[in-house]
């Protein structure tokens, strides 16, 4: 994948305000848009946001992006010189390991009040793709942790570059 933006506002116009901003917009190397919702845990070190509302995020903003293919394409092919696929955006989750860690593994009456989130996560996951033909990826910064995030005007930002790998939520 290729990052084309970071904090990219969706919209269009003044009516289209509060909609928010996709953290990272990319491409793959077929042409198909990936928006990027990162996560980290908090400064205290609680989990922070779920993975379901950051699924929840991407999806809201896969939608404006897809809402807005036209415009996007055109503004890809101007300063990128990239042509884009017409497919649904893919959404990726990305986070550092520890943030996934802490949704996984929780102590026993967390896990008990949570229930078995992972399974019902890859199932919708799965039907979001049948049905929409969106992709869900949940991907991990390999070795980061809340000690390489920086804190910016509220917002996060990693201190060093990472590599990726992707998360499997059921064994």
């Amino acid at each position: 994948m290729r990052l084309l933006d970071y904090e990219v506002p969706l919209k269009a116009s003044n009516s289209d305000k509060g909609l928010g901003d996709v953290d990272l917009l990319g491409i793959t190397e077929q042409g198909r848009l990936v928006v990027v919702e990162l996560k980290v845990r908090r400064k205290n070190g609680a989990r922070g946001d779920t993975p379901l509302l950051a699924l929840m995020e991407g999806l809201r903003y896969a939608a404006v992006v897809l809402a807005n293919h036209p415009t996007i394409s055109a503004e890809a092919a101007d300063c990128f010189g990239i042509k884009t696929t017409n497919e649904p955006p893919i959404v990726q989750i990305l986070a550092p390991r520890d943030w996934w860690n802490g949704w996984h593994d929780m102590n026993p009456s967390t896990r008990k009040r949570a229930g078995p989130w992972e399974r019902e996560f890859v199932k919708l996951s799965g039907q979001l793709e049948d049905q929409l033909g969106i992709v869900v990826e949940c991907t991990a910064l390999q070795r980061a942790s809340l000690a390489d995030v920086t804190w910016h005007v509220h917002r996060p930002r990693l201190r060093n570059t990472t590599t990726m790998h992707r998360i499997e939520l059921m064994d």
